[in-house]
């Protein structure tokens, strides 16, 4: 039953508020860098992939990871990897307490991606969360993410996927300095093509600089401010943030996000590598998808998560993160474990 593995998740997130786990409960994973977006402010989409994991693989990795309740299949563009729901299926084979899948999707290619979606929700009893990008009005939006149509390909797939039960579905914004002022606007048109969308369906995140997932760090448009964090407020409404566990994470996330463009510092004691581990598309192991601080690859410790936390190079990583000598982001990739690790305090 479901409830058990709720309960599993809480159990995990309570220990996390009085000391470090030794495995995490979350994984990051990138099951590929192939991307049909050609973003301004990521350069994903100009990698060719290649020397990806394999299905083999990533069955030998699923077997040391049974702890796992939470993953994030993230790219590039997770669906153009045609066996995404052969790679959920493995993690639910092996993760008995798997609880919630996610993974963000540039929306171009509907009937793909409503194809997968319902494929993914067959494999297993756990939350399907799909966020499907949206980052401004039509105009804006097509320029930033560098695809003509866009705009119009991404709203047909959020509300192809709204009608798939069980599955929840959001719009994920990233904000930058080109298009932070555009919020108001952004609703405005999404809902002329969607009437039943409200401002809690959009999830607003901002713009982070990572060199080992996005490739972006020369990116000016990346300039998390208080300007910004303004428009964040104003929009979605100061103290606003409901009562399910979901949102009160959320806001828990959103009064720290005002410290953290204050001074760029990561607002609290954070939980990467602890709660929650990055893996990118060749096996390497990074404590976060942020900070380009890579550890071990799996292909060269037996697929063995386990064999690398315990190594020399993740305990001074994790002293690292510890003395807030990483990279210091405040993103909900992140923060939300983060989050959920500090809860009681």
């Amino acid at each position: 039953m479901i409830i058990f593995k709720y309960l599993a998740l809480i159990k995990d997130v309570f220990l996390s508020n009085f000391k470090r786990l030794s495995s995490p409960y979350k994984l990051n994973f990138v099951v590929t860098k192939s991307c049909n977006s050609k973003c301004l402010n990521c350069n994903i989409w100009e990698i060719k992939p290649k020397d990806e994991l394999g299905l083999d693989e990533i069955e030998k990795f699923a077997k040391t990871t049974p702890q796992l309740k939470w993953i994030d299949f993230t790219g590039g563009e997770p669906t153009n990897r045609k066996d995404l729901p052969e790679i959920v299926s493995i993690f639910n084979k092996h993760c008995k307490n798997l609880l919630f899948v996610h993974f963000p999707t540039n929306g171009i290619k509907t009937d793909r991606i409503v194809e997968m979606v319902k494929a993914i929700k067959k494999i297993g009893n756990f939350k399907v969360v799909i966020t499907v990008s949206i980052d401004g009005p039509q105009e804006v939006n097509d320029k930033l993410r560098g695809v003509p149509g866009d705009f119009i390909k991404s709203v047909a797939t959020y509300k192809e996927l709204k009608k798939i039960k069980g599955v929840d579905t959001y719009i994920g914004t990233t904000l930058f300095n080109s298009n932070y002022l555009y919020l108001d606007q952004m609703f405005s048109e999404l809902k002329d093509h969607i009437p039943s969308i409200i401002k809690k369906d959009i999830h607003i995140n901002l713009g982070h600089h990572s060199d080992h997932y996005y490739g972006n760090g020369e990116s000016q448009d990346i300039n998390p401010s208080m300007k910004v964090y303004k428009e964040i407020e104003r929009f979605s409404g100061k103290g606003k943030f409901g009562f399910t566990p979901f949102s009160l994470v959320e806001g828990i996330y959103r009064r720290h996000l005002k410290k953290y463009v204050e001074n760029g510092v990561t607002p609290m004691s954070c939980r990467s590598q602890e709660t929650s581990i990055y893996l990118s598309e060749t096996g390497v192991i990074y404590p976060c998808s942020m900070w380009d601080h890579p550890l071990l690859n799996i292909r060269d410790h037996n697929y063995d998560l386990g064999q690398i936390l315990e190594s020399s190079e993740a305990q001074e990583s994790s002293r690292l993160i510890q003395e807030k000598k990483c990279s210091q982001c405040w993103t909900p990739c992140e923060a939300y474990q983060s989050v959920l690790g500090n809860f009681l305090s």
